[in-house]
């Protein structure tokens, strides 16, 4: 393929998209144009869009949790169940590191997958394939973070929904009373005690470490607390919340 096949292959995907050039594996995925006949015209994903006169698709890290859940369901649907990874990631328009960076693994994909299909999209056909997905993921997966011993939390978070449940075991401790969670942006709204018989509105984004925040380029605006288990962001523009420390000042 040459390269002037290339851009009006391009061209013609992002037509198809509204005007929005896609990600190099989406593209990858819808014309099964391999990485190699890429790479032999354009050194750089930037340059092809450049050269197809299209903006640059906007990085993975600014991606929202609810379309990457939706573009799972996509591809599970392709597959016409809840294949293996290989053939999943054949029709998942992300790359294949989005999961583990987002999530943690597969595992806890599958697992925050199940919870926002449960809430937004009841008539996804192979749950039931999910919930026995996730069984057998459980009973082959051992992996821990250090021990913890706090109520009902052995062991500490290796990932963002860990900090929901290590927060939720928390919250009241630590003075506060969640309200809702959910898979937009803030991930949580909840009160905060400041006194006695005193209380007042936060928004609350999990994080597993606090830098994530800047790195999915939330918009500090929205948000007013930070929740995470690992602070290693000092200049944070928004007030942080360290579980780890946190509850070792509980356990103390």
């Amino acid at each position: 393929m040459d390269k002037d096949e290339l851009i009006a292959a391009m061209r013609d995907m992002a037509a198809q998209r509204g005007g929005t050039a896609p990600t190099m594996a989406a593209f990858r995925q819808a014309t099964k144009i391999g990485d190699r006949t890429i790479r032999r015209h354009f050194a750089r994903w930037s340059d092809f869009c450049a050269a197809a006169g299209l903006a640059r698709a906007p990085m993975e890290e600014r991606v929202t949790h609810e379309a990457v859940f939706e573009a799972m369901r996509e591809a599970f649907l392709a597959c016409g169940g809840i294949a293996a990874r290989p053939v999943f990631h054949r029709h998942f328009q992300f790359s294949r590191s989005l999961l583990e960076r987002r999530f943690g693994g597969w595992p806890e994909a599958l697992s925050a997958f199940a919870g926002w299909a449960e809430l937004c999209a009841p008539d996804f056909p192979y749950r039931e394939q999910l919930s026995e997905q996730m069984q057998v993921q459980r009973k082959s997966t051992r992996e821990f973070g250090d021990p913890v011993g706090f109520r009902g939390l052995s062991h500490a978070p290796t990932n963002e929904m860990g900090v929901v449940l290590a927060f939720g075991a928390a919250a009241d401790a630590l003075g506060f009373g969640v309200e809702t969670v959910g898979v937009g942006f803030p991930d949580c709204t909840a009160k905060r005690r400041i006194a006695e018989g005193r209380w007042r509105s936060v928004r609350i984004e999990f994080e597993y470490r606090s830098r994530n925040f800047r790195d999915h380029r939330h918009d500090p605006a929205g948000c007013d607390l930070i929740v995470c288990w690992e602070h290693d962001w000092p200049e944070a523009p928004v007030e942080v919340l360290e579980l780890k420390s946190a509850i070792a000042g509980l356990r103390g």
